[in-house]
């Protein structure tokens, strides 16, 4: 299952246990020092936080690419986005060599079905004749939504005990003001239910 580290500005993607231990042990066949198997898996998590942030496919190596780029825009030197693209280079071959290297939890987890959903609210805000920015402010509040979800450990089908406890952990947890949950409450009843 997919965990996130929570601190009050973002919620931070933590690989996959089973993802995990796949990487660590191509790491360690390929007899990489332990400060340079610390340093990859660094850079699979940030890639994958990446993706989930920015709606990349964690398996295109198409989205390394724009990795790189942000990294670039964050400041990384050259030599660290080399070392981050060498890293994901064994992470997606790992993904081709390995047939069902995910299970269904953790694919669940990075977001499989969560794509399906954003599309689907994509569609129902455009039929709705919403304007761009109101679709932006959904799909931030449907990808909160989902990351409270999957920190709980739940799936991509929601009820109304979810949103619920999605808006209570939103007053007691992130001390977010009764005003600004009310951007997120119509958003939630544009999700699939239960």
């Amino acid at each position: 299952m997919a965990r996130y580290i929570i601190n009050v500005f973002c919620i931070m993607f933590t690989v996959p246990t089973e993802l995990k231990t796949k990487y660590s042990e191509e790491l360690n066949l390929r007899k990489l020092s332990a400060a340079k198997r610390s340093a990859y898996m660094k850079w699979l998590r940030y890639y994958l936080d990446y993706c989930h942030k920015y709606h990349h496919r964690f398996k295109d190596p198409d989205s390394l690419a724009a990795f790189t780029l942000k990294l670039s825009e964050k400041g990384q030197s050259k030599a660290q986005q080399f070392e981050a693209a060498v890293a994901l280079k064994i992470y997606f071959e790992l993904v081709k060599k390995k047939e069902g290297l995910l299970t269904g939890k953790a694919q669940k987890a990075l977001g499989d079905d969560w794509d399906l959903i954003l599309e689907k609210l994509k569609k129902s805000i455009q039929t709705l004749h919403y304007s761009p920015s109101t679709l932006n402010t959904y799909s931030m509040w449907a990808i909160r939504f989902r990351d409270f979800l999957i920190s709980e450990g739940k799936t991509a089908s929601t009820c109304a005990q979810d949103a619920a406890d999605f808006f209570t952990y939103l007053a007691n947890k992130r001390k977010v003001a009764a005003s600004t949950q009310n951007q997120a409450s119509p958003c939630c009843s544009c999700l699939p239910k239960c």
